[in-house]
């Protein structure tokens, strides 16, 4: 059939309709790809990005470094090791039965509880062991497992086990710091840098695990602590706690100049690489944390208080009550019976009568100042966690009976530490050191970013009330006193014992036959370089500090000024050829010193004028005055010279001055401050 030309011309409309739809819808889905296309490769795409990173990273939290701890000497106490920890893929582990037989005995884990870790298949990432030991880490290498494998990270490592532990603390997994200077000081050791990311490739392989290990820059931390005194003072006390059968012991050895902890020393103690190993109660360091009363230790200070303030001196005396005296209703003991004592002899016979007395002659308000200026009832400051300030009454709640009895040691409750550190005023000449365990900080180059140094923070007594108190320590070990066990051949010693009866739990009463027996000293007498304290908690049988606490601290005192060469004083010696005292056995020598040379003890402290020399007319002492020449002096000499012209004095560095800030000379204010670079003599 012949169409129509008007049917033929519309037919051929419609066709050119349908191939114009048909080209506008190519040319619409072209244009459509082409713009996403252009906006997946050409734009910054947030969403698209995000979306490739979880796919092709993961973020992975693991133990950053940290930074090391050394002692003064530059001996390792605390580094970190880079180690491997194994992970698991489970979407990429195609046989989990078979995965974990073949990887468990290697891991040394069991098979089911590593078949649980796996089971789940949506699972990209799972810890299988963090950690491993060097022959785990090797037996791994030879495995060929689908979906299995090792990232490197830091695991923190005491090389000298329990060493100081009680002091340096213990990190866990993550680098997280559970005690002592580690958690003290963790802002200054952890890195800080962020988490690291795994890269994956399309199956889920790592192929760049932690491109950025090894550039984190944490700071390390030299210590006070000489590890050679460390370790000589966690041997003695261990076996005196041993022998005690107590239940547990302190010891603390410090530089009496400069207030610096060199050895600190618990018991029971722990090892950080095993930390979980030991219940917490044998992390904390008792030094700081554990208050107790001080017993007779503490007789010294009331006399150092009473002798200050005038209220006794050396040519009276007082009635001992021939060993009893009764106050109230309660009854004031002595061990044995006296009459009347001089403080020489309060001192050496250590009575608590004549103690009481003393406090009342003072007066409250008074004895209350000086107890206060001589650090107890507050912090001391070290840089250790937990520390406490003990437990003083306040002046408003302070009675009669109360006083006396804080004399000889009851009725107030003391650190260690705080002991330590009052001693160590007494032995100085009078000033109250801050103590402190952190020498420098240092950066991963093994700069100095900040270094520490002694700090007085008063002055408690006169020079000559120092001198007095410890011409009054030394007859303790002498016949006759109560701390003969604690005599050495080589050096004079000057110290007091302290026998205390433990408060009961609840605060009520004291606790029967529960004592805790000390002796705190120093030496040599004349010329104090260290303080010792030994503090054995609950010994069996003989509980006397004279007897359980004082062979001890002979044999930590003996070894210690041995080790650090110091001259034999002679005092010790003329006191034996004059019948005061019988030779004693004296401590053992270590027998190999590993450093010859050290540096100059630490500045000693600053000694001010007497309090009359600074009374007087205040237009004189604020008038500018000639800075003094303090160059080629040693830090004792200069130090001296700074502060009897009413300068003070900033040390950096020990030995001799070689520069000062501002020079010599010039004019300077009255109280002005001098800066001193100090270095130890070539």
């Amino acid at each position: 059939m012949i169409q129509s030309p008007l049917k033929q011309s519309f037919s051929h409309k419609k066709i050119r309709i349908r191939i114009a739809a048909v080209s506008l819808f190519f040319f619409l889905a072209f244009a459509l790809i082409a713009a996403r296309a252009f906006e997946l490769h050409l734009t910054d795409n947030k969403k698209l990005t995000s979306l490739v990173k979880n796919q092709y990273s993961r973020k992975v939290v693991v133990a950053p470094k940290r930074g090391t701890i050394m002692d003064q000497n530059g001996d390792t106490l605390a580094i970190d090791l880079q180690v491997d920890s194994v992970y698991a893929s489970p979407h990429m582990i195609e046989d989990p039965k078979a995965f974990a037989k073949a990887l468990a005995p290697v891991v040394g884990m069991d098979e089911s509880k590593l078949l649980e870790k796996i089971d789940d298949k949506k699972k990209k990432f799972v810890w299988i062991k963090r950690r491993l030991g060097e022959e785990e880490s090797a037996k791994l290498k030879g495995l060929k497992l689908g979906g299995l494998g090792t990232l490197p990270e830091y695991k923190r490592f005491y090389p000298n086990g329990s060493l100081a532990a009680n002091v340096l603390g213990a990190v866990g997994y993550d680098a997280q710091a559970l005690s002592g200077l580690e958690m003290a000081q963790d802002e200054v050791l952890k890195s800080q840098d962020p988490p690291k990311l795994i890269e994956q490739d399309a199956k889920g392989r790592s192929y760049s695990p932690f491109a950025l290990m090894g550039l984190e820059h944490p700071n390390g931390i030299v210590l006070t602590l000489d590890k050679t005194i460390q370790y000589l003072a966690e041997r003695e006390l261990k076996t005196a706690v041993e022998k005690a059968k107590a239940v547990g012991g302190v010891a603390v050895v410090m530089d009496v100049e400069s207030g610096a902890v060199l050895g600190m020393a618990v018991q029971p103690s722990f090892d950080p690489n095993e930390y979980y190993k030991y219940e917490p109660s044998h992390w904390r360091n008792r030094a700081v944390t554990d208050t107790y009363e001080p017993g007779s230790t503490f007789k010294a200070v009331t006399a150092a208080i009473a002798l200050e303030t005038g209220a006794f001196d050396l040519n009276k005396t007082l009635h001992c009550e021939n060993g009893a005296m009764q106050v109230g209703k309660f009854t004031i003991n002595d061990t044995h019976g006296h009459g009347p004592l001089n403080l020489n002899d309060i001192i050496k016979f250590s009575s608590n009568i004549c103690s009481y007395k003393l406090a009342q002659l003072v007066g409250k308000k008074r004895f209350y100042e000086m107890v206060r200026d001589f650090g107890f009832g507050q912090r001391t400051g070290i840089e250790i966690p937990g520390e406490v300030g003990g437990i003083m009454a306040s002046l408003n709640n302070l009675g009669t009976l109360q006083l006396g009895t804080m004399a000889f040691g009851q009725g107030i409750s003391t650190t260690p530490l705080q002991i330590a550190a009052a001693y160590a005023a007494i032995a100085n000449g009078g000033f109250l050191m801050k103590p402190y365990l952190i020498k420098e900080i240092r950066d991963s180059k093994n700069n100095v970013v900040q270094s520490f140094g002694p700090q007085i923070l008063r002055r408690v007594i006169r020079e000559d009330t120092a001198k007095h108190i410890a011409r009054m320590l030394e007859t303790v070990v002498q016949k006759g006193g109560t701390g003969t066990a604690a005599r050495l051949e080589e050096y004079q010693v000057a110290g007091k014992t302290g026998t205390a009866q433990k408060v009961a739990p609840g605060g009520k009463g004291y606790a029967k036959n529960k004592y805790l027996a000390s002796f705190v000293g120093f030496a040599p007498a004349r010329d104090p370089k260290l303080v010792v304290l030994v503090s054995i908690d609950e010994p069996k049988g003989d509980y006397y500090g004279g007897l359980v606490s004082a062979p001890p601290f002979r044999e930590i005192m003996g070894q210690s000024l041995a080790y650090l060469k110091t001259p034999p004083d002679g005092v010790a010696r003329e006191a034996v050829a004059q019948g005061k005292v019988e030779k004693p056995k004296g401590a053992k020598a270590p027998g190999k010193v590993p450093k010859e040379e050290r540096e100059e003890r630490v500045a000693a402290a600053m000694e001010k004028p007497p309090v009359e020399a600074l009374s007087g007319d205040a237009t004189a002492a604020e008038a500018d005055q000639a800075v003094p020449d303090l160059t080629g002096l040693s830090v004792r000499e200069a130090l001296r010279k700074a502060q009897s012209k009413n300068f003070k004095v900033k040390v950096r560095g020990s030995g001799i001055c070689n520069r000062q800030e501002p020079e010599a000379g010039g004019a300077a204010e009255a109280g002005a401050e001098i800066v001193l670079d100090c270095e130890p003599p070539i």
